[in-house]
C-alpha cells in the first residue's frame, strides 16, 4: 500500500447475545483509503485478531468482529499481507456507561 491511510475512529459495539460465532462486539474503524479487493486484510485491537473483517465499499474504514472486551489503551493495528504491521496509535478508551 503505497497511499498513507488515516485513522480518524474507533467505535467498540458490543452485543446483547454473542453471536454464532461467539462474536461479542463489533469493531468499526474510520478512516482511509483502504483498498476494496480480494487481499486479505488484517487488523487487531490489542492481542486480539479482527475476524471476517470487512472494508467499506468507497474505502473510508472497515469492520470486524472480536470475542472478549477490549482493554483501556488498547491500540489498532492493521496490514496488508507481505507488508509490516501499521500501529495507528489509535487506542480504544473504556467509556463509563
Amino acid at each position: 500500500m503505497d497511499e498513507p491511510i488515516d485513522i480518524r475512529n474507533i467505535a467498540v459495539i458490543p452485543f446483547e447475545v454473542p453471536n454464532t460465532f461467539g462474536w461479542r462486539f463489533q469493531v468499526i474503524v474510520g478512516g482511509g483509503p483502504f483498498i476494496v479487493s480480494g487481499i486479505q486484510f488484517q487488523a487487531r485491537l490489542g492481542d486480539q485478531q479482527l475476524e471476517s473483517i470487512q472494508i467499506s465499499p468507497d474505502g473510508t474504514g472497515f469492520g470486524g468482529y472480536i470475542k472478549d472486551p477490549p482493554q483501556d489503551g488498547d491500540t489498532l493495528f492493521y496490514n496488508y499481507p507481505g507488508e509490516d504491521e501499521v500501529d495507528t496509535e489509535l487506542a480504544f478508551r473504556d467509556q463509563p456507561a
